[in-house]
Formats: C-alpha cells, sequence, structure tokens
C-alpha cells in the first residue's frame, strides 16, 4: 500500500510540473510575447526559453521525482542500495547535463558575437 502511495504522489508531482510549464507557455501566448509560429522560432523569448529555461525546467523535474522517490523503502538491503545510487546517478546526470547545454548555447552565442565584432569594420 505505500508503493501505491508513492506513485500516486510522483504522478501528482509530475502533473503539478507539466501542468506549471503548461501555464508559463498559455501566460506567455497570452501577453503576445509568443506572436505566430515564424516569428517565435525566431525570436530572442525563444532561443531563451529553448537555452536556459527548458534545461532547468527539466532538471527541477529529474530533481522533484528524486525526491518523491528518496523514502520509497524496498524489501532488501541490496535493492536499497542499487535505488540510492540510481538516485544520485540521475540527479548528477540531469544536474550535468543542464549546466552543460546552457554552458554550451552560451559558448554559442558568445562565438556568433565575436564572429560580428570581427566582421565591423574599423573606423
Amino acid at each position: 500500500m505505500a508503493g501505491l502511495r508513492g506513485h500516486i504522489r510522483i504522478f501528482m508531482e509530475v502533473q503539478s510540473y507539466l501542468g506549471w510549464s503548461q501555464q508559463l507557455q498559455s501566460c506567455l501566448l497570452l501577453c503576445g510575447v509568443l506572436g505566430n509560429d515564424s516569428n517565435w522560432k525566431k525570436s530572442s523569448t525563444y532561443y531563451v526559453l529553448t537555452s536556459y529555461l527548458q534545461p532547468l525546467l527539466l532538471w527541477t523535474g529529474a530533481t522533484l521525482i528524486c525526491r518523491v522517490l528518496d523514502p520509497v523503502t524496498l524489501p532488501s538491503e541490496a535493492s536499497q542500495a542499487v535505488k540510492q545510487r540510481l538516485m544520485n546517478f540521475v540527479r548528477s546526470l540531469s544536474t550535468v547535463m543542464a549546466f552543460a547545454y546552457c554552458l554550451s548555447r552560451s559558448a554559442k552565442v558568445w562565438k556568433e558575437l565575436q564572429t560580428e565584432v570581427d566582421k565591423l569594420p574599423e573606423a
């Protein structure tokens, strides 16, 4: 019975997380930030959302799921150790991936800015 409550709690956490991200998108649509699809993909808001906010939201989701699974107790000590190692791996991997993705996008922007500056004629 405790396992079922844990699964329901995970489902509710993920559902609220997804609902929050959909509310953010709806709010941006209402504010006129998103605009139509052709301009949306070229906008700086789209770039910021996909480059920085999306990885952070995915990292937050992975962290929340790990937090929900932490109190779940498994029948044997060995399976509990495997669960703990898996939770640590998922936390570490999601942190590294989110940080690396944001950093690589920042490096790409920096490189594009440098090439634009280099192309400017000197006065």
